[in-house]
């Protein structure tokens, strides 16, 4: 029970606790409003207070918590890390300078990289890479002012942005964000303008109101505020810049390896490509020659025809005229074939492969002129022989009739005139054996070899020939080889008189014989008789040696006497 005192010092009906009842016996004077109830209300409103300070605890610690999460940067903030040197310019204009090491920047920092590489952490995992090199306004390299939208000062910056982020520069606001389940992914260029270039991802540009969509693999560039050029540029790319081969690499390596195949294409002089037929014939898959006829009528050279229908063929989606007017557009926005490659979702190997298969089906006239007649030949044609035969005996050669080739030409004398030492009958009538090969260039002529294949100089004689009054040959000398029959030579038509050529036929030289040698006698002294040592008392008798060696009249001839 519990008595309540007014103000003016009067007791108030007591009331139980628990129950809010009055109790019976007690009176006296109620406040104006009194309810039986009226504390327990007061307390329910009391404790719905609380609400109040714990949601201003609540909305602090939401403030706090981007700075307090695991150490990373804020909106405006960034951790950057340095492999070379970088300059930093702070909020407040202090200067500092990092060399390979991490800096913090906050909100107002500068950066600007003048040796290697610089990478940028920030906020929503959002990457921004730079590095040294020329730029624009003396810069030595990629220059960023943080804020919450960070701004490109000067030089190249690459923006990976797994959320969506925002970069300014030369009074453009670029927006790069993820798509199709990739990162995004653009690069700016400041220089003297604003070049940003998709390598994939959503990216839009806003220059002075002035808005653009940059679509995968191409670029834009923005002279001045304001001034946005052509959307449909494609984008350009360097086997030397790292950036590029991170994000291009398979369009690197097609442009590799298929320049010398279709620079080997346009020098071989192959069949035409750019006709239906022709095209058929290396990819045999492809439609039709009338669906392909129109889709050529503009296709310049072999090389893009064979490019075109081979990504044609392996693309997905649309029509196969849809695909190829698609690649053909690309191209035409000067983007090569490795850029198209990759609009066209073509894998290097898959493209390479069609392009060497159509390749192995074409034939390709190599070595041929320009009249299409094979210029190498066969052996008789590269050796000057036109359907002559060799005895391969040891005999002379001979030509067939109707032969190019005359011995008395070769030999720098008038045509059909005699040859030395050719095997001529004993007949005045009797030509030259026609074009006999294998003779001596200083006579002009051929020598028949002597029947036992010997060599004249070891002793086997030539054959001689027959004299200018048809005497037969002289015999040969005594003890020599037996002379070898002459070689049967058709007659010449005139009565024997080759043609053009008047007087007798020269006779062959007749070598002088070789004059007689004569050795002057030698006389060797006898030898002394020579004593033993070993045996005393034993002479050996002087050895007689003959008296002189008898005139020899040749070498050989001459026997060494004595006993």
């Amino acid at each position: 029970m519990t008595a309540i005192l007014d103000r003016r010092g009067g007791v108030l009906p007591a009331v139980d606790a628990a129950g809010g009842e009055r109790l019976a016996g007690l009176d006296g004077p109620r406040l104006r409003g009194d309810r039986r109830d009226g504390a327990p209300q007061a307390a329910r409103r009391l404790r719905r207070l609380w609400i109040i300070p714990a949601g201003v605890v609540v909305a602090g610690a939401l403030a706090l918590l981007p700075a307090l999460r695991d150490g990373g940067p804020g909106p405006g903030e960034a951790e950057v890390v340095v492999a070379g040197a970088a300059a930093i310019v702070r909020a407040d204009g202090t200067r500092s300078t990092v060399t390979d090491g991490t800096v913090r920047l906050g909100r107002g920092d500068s950066l600007e990289v003048s040796e290697g590489t610089a990478r940028f952490e920030l906020a929503d995992d959002v990457r921004f890479e730079g590095h040294a090199g020329d730029t624009a306004g003396g810069r030595t390299g990629t220059t960023v002012r943080m804020d919450l939208t960070p701004e490109l000062v000067a030089g190249g910056l690459l923006v990976v942005a797994p959320e969506r982020t925002s970069v300014r520069a030369a009074g453009t606001t670029v927006r790069v964000a993820p798509a199709a389940g990739r990162d995004g992914a653009a690069r700016l260029d400041r220089r003297i303008g604003l070049g940003v270039g998709t390598y994939h991802g959503q990216v839009d540009a806003d220059s002075a109101g002035r808005a653009a969509t940059v679509p995968d693999l191409h670029r834009i560039e923005v002279a001045t505020p304001g001034s946005v050029g052509r959307r449909d540029l494609a984008l350009r790319y360097a086997a030397d810049d790292g950036w590029d081969r991170r994000f291009l690499g398979d369009a690197l390596t097609i442009d590799r390896q298929l320049a010398p195949l279709l620079a080997g294409l346009s020098a071989s002089g192959g069949p035409d490509l750019t006709s239906a037929d022709g095209l058929r014939r290396a990819s045999p898959g492809l439609p039709s020659e009338a669906r392909l006829a129109p889709l050529l009528a503009d296709v310049g050279s072999n090389g893009d025809a064979l490019v075109l229908a081979a990504l044609t063929d392996l693309g997905e989606g649309g029509t196969f005229a849809s695909r190829w007017e698609a690649a053909v557009r690309f191209r035409g926005d000067g983007a090569r074939w490795g850029l198209v490659a990759l609009d066209r979702d073509v894998a290097p190997a898959e493209l390479l492969g069609a392009i060497r298969g159509a390749l192995d089906r074409l034939s390709f006239p190599f070595g041929a002129d320009a009249d299409g007649r094979d210029d190498t030949g066969d052996a008789d044609d590269a050796a000057g022989v036109d359907g002559g035969t060799q005895d391969v005996t040891g005999g002379a050669q001979t030509r067939a009739p109707g032969g190019n080739d005359d011995p008395g030409a070769a030999s720098g004398s008038e045509p059909g005139a005699p040859v030395s030492g050719s095997g001529l009958r004993d007949d005045p009538a009797a030509g030259p054996s026609p074009g006999a090969d294998g003779g001596d260039p200083a006579t002009g002529g051929t020598s028949t070899p002597p029947a036992d294949g010997g060599d004249p100089a070891t002793g086997g004689a030539p054959t001689p020939p027959a004299t200018a009054s048809g005497d037969p040959p002289a015999p040969a000398p005594e003890g020599g080889p037996s002379p070898a029959p002459p070689a049967p030579v058709p007659p010449l038509p005139g009565g024997g008189e080759v043609p053009d050529v008047t007087g007798p036929l020269p006779s062959e030289p007749t070598v002088p014989p070789v004059p007689e040698v004569t050795i002057p006698p030698v006389t060797v002294p006898p030898v002394p008789g020579v004593t033993d040592p070993l045996l005393p008392g034993t002479t050996v008798p002087p050895v007689p040696v003959g008296d002189v060696v008898a005139g020899a009249t040749d070498a050989g001839e001459g026997l060494l006497g004595g006993t």
